[in-house]
C-alpha cells in the first residue's frame, strides 16, 4: 500500500469533493454498477487547522495500492488538488496519523481498555 498526501486550495474544494463523495451509478452499456472507488477506499479529508496547520487549505489522506492511484487520481488532479512530495508530505501524513492515533486511544479508553 501506498500513502499519498494531496493538498486543496480552499476554493478548489467545491471541485474535488463531488469525485470524492460521487455516488456509485450503473453503467448504461453493461447494467453493472461502478462503485466509486473513492468511497470504498476510504480516504480522510481535514482543513489546515483540524491538523494543526496553518492556512485555509485541505488535505487529503489515501492509503491505497499504486493501481487505484492511476485510475482515480487524474480526476482531483484536474479538479484542483496537489500531491505533497517529500518534507511536506511526511509532514501533513503525520499529523493525520498523529490525529487517527489519538482517537483510537481515546476510543479504547470509552471501553476502559
Amino acid at each position: 500500500m501506498v500513502v499519498k498526501v494531496f493538498e486543496i486550495p480552499a476554493d478548489k474544494l467545491k471541485n474535488v469533493k463531488p469525485i470524492l463523495e460521487a455516488a456509485d451509478k450503473k453503467d448504461p452499456a453493461t447494467g453493472k454498477w461502478i462503485a466509486n472507488e473513492w468511497a470504498l477506499r476510504g480516504y480522510k479529508l481535514q482543513e489546515a487547522i483540524g491538523l494543526g496547520l496553518e492556512g485555509s487549505n485541505y488535505y487529503l489522506y489515501v492509503k491505497a495500492d499504486d493501481a487505484f492511484f492511476k485510475r482515480n487520481e487524474p480526476a482531483i488532479i484536474t479538479a484542483g488538488a496537489k500531491e505533497l512530495k517529500g518534507p511536506e508530505m511526511e509532514k501533513v501524513k503525520k499529523k493525520f496519523e498523529a490525529a487517527e492515533e489519538s482517537a483510537e486511544q481515546g476510543f479504547g479508553s470509552i471501553f476502559g481498555e
